[in-house]
């Protein structure tokens, strides 16, 4: 039987009536939204873009704020995403100024952690870390998982070489994460909060020198996000396996993690990090084909996500 044939049967089963249709205006919006976050999801970010304003455009005929705060936001996100950095930046100060004009200022802790991250973007990391310490205090006030955030100020301060304060966030971080992912479904994106925690919590392991432990969490992480199939994810889980592996000798091993992470970066337009994983190839001797990762280097463009994009 279909799953959606399966659902309907079971609510009428349980004798209550099936919830009312939403009116157009509204249905729209939360149609257009949902098809935004497919395309944004598939590295598609124009795509994403046309959708999330179709989204706030309906969401404006239906004078639903929440709605249309949610489509500023994530309008934000997809221009941050694609590049354009001037026009996330407008995107996200409507956002927020909106929000903050709300009873229960909906939506801020995203709005908070897109700011962060545009900041960083542009090479502002004091703000980046103002900015997400704020949004961990808007998702504990809006009774939300700060874990995302949590990780990202952790990352901050790996980068500023901060270790005690990396690894107390990283703890933080996944405690969060796995709190807030024991209460959802398979499919919530608490999940991917989750991978993202691992893989920091591996990070925070091979700092205590415990490469074992390291290893169980990037494993862990990579099963989550290839149940997600999350691209981003997935580059960062095998990068991280490869080179662990590599430190630990188990060389066959590490090609194979190494051979995946280089393909997936290079999917998501990062050819920096397709050659930061090549040089880690090159690390592992004659065994390894290179011309062939060269080659794919040099013309990335049938390997990358957008490829595929409307």
């Amino acid at each position: 039987m279909p799953v959606l044939a399966a659902v309907l049967l079971a609510a009428q089963g349980c004798g209550g009536p099936l919830p009312p249709p939403d009116p157009p205006n509204l249905a729209e919006a939360k149609d257009s939204l949902s098809r935004g976050n497919y395309w944004f999801g598939r590295g598609c970010y124009r795509e994403a873009g046309r959708f999330f304003k179709e989204g706030e455009i309906s969401a404006r005929l239906s004078d639903e704020v929440g709605l249309i705060i949610r489509a500023l936001n994530s309008q934000g996100a997809a221009a941050l995403a694609g590049g354009g950095l001037d026009q996330a930046a407008n995107f996200l100060a409507q956002a927020l100024d909106l929000a903050q004009a709300q009873p229960g200022q909906p939506e801020l802790d995203r709005i908070l952690g897109n700011l962060a991250a545009l900041a960083q973007r542009l090479g502002r990391s004091e703000d980046a870390g103002d900015l997400w310490r704020a949004a961990v205090q808007a998702a504990a006030g809006a009774g939300v998982s700060p874990a995302t955030y949590q990780a990202s100020l952790a990352r901050l301060h790996l980068a500023a070489g901060r270790p005690e304060k990396f690894l107390a966030l990283a703890d933080q971080a996944l405690a969060a994460a796995r709190v807030a992912a024991a209460k959802a479904d398979l499919t919530a994106p608490e999940n991917l909060a989750l991978a993202d925690a691992l893989n920091l919590a591996g990070q925070a392991a091979l700092l205590r020198e415990d490469p074992a432990g390291a290893e169980q969490f990037f494993r862990e992480a990579l099963a989550l996000d290839r149940q997600m199939e999350y691209t981003p994810g997935l580059a960062q889980d095998t990068e991280a396996l490869g080179d662990l592996l590599t430190t630990l000798d188990r060389l066959e091993e590490a090609v194979g993690f190494l051979d995946r992470a280089f393909y997936l970066r290079l999917a998501l337009n990062d050819t920096r990090g397709a050659a930061r994983v090549l040089a880690g190839l090159k690390k592992l001797g004659a065994s390894v084909n290179l011309e062939g990762y060269q080659a794919a280097l040099k013309n990335p463009a049938p390997y990358r996500l957008d490829q595929r994009c409307p």
